[in-house]
C-alpha cells in the first residue's frame, strides 16, 4: 500500500496521473471558487449591516410622499 502521494504515482501509468492531476486541479479551483463566494457573502452581510444599523440610528429626513401621508393619516384617524 503506497503510503504517499509520490509513492502512489510510482504505481499509476501516465493516463491516470494525467487524469489524477486534471481531477485535483479542478477540485482545488471548485473549493477556491467556494471560498471566494463565501468571503462575498460575508462582506455583502456586513455592509447591508452597516446600511442598515446607520439608516435606523440615522434616519433621512421625510420626504413630500411620506409628509402628505402622515397628514392623510392624521385626517383620517382623527389626530
Amino acid at each position: 500500500m503506497a503510503r504517499t502521494y509520490k509513492e502512489l504515482q510510482a504505481k499509476m501509468d501516465r493516463g491516470s496521473i494525467r487524469d489524477n492531476k486534471r481531477r485535483v486541479r479542478a477540485e482545488l479551483k471548485r473549493m477556491a471558487l467556494k471560498e471566494l463566494r463565501g468571503a462575498n457573502q460575508l462582506a455583502l452581510r456586513d455592509e447591508a449591516r452597516e446600511v442598515f444599523v446607520n439608516s435606523i440610528l440615522n434616519p433621512p429626513a421625510p420626504n413630500k410622499a411620506v409628509r402628505m401621508a402622515a397628514a392623510r393619516y392624521k385626517k383620517d384617524v382623527g389626530r
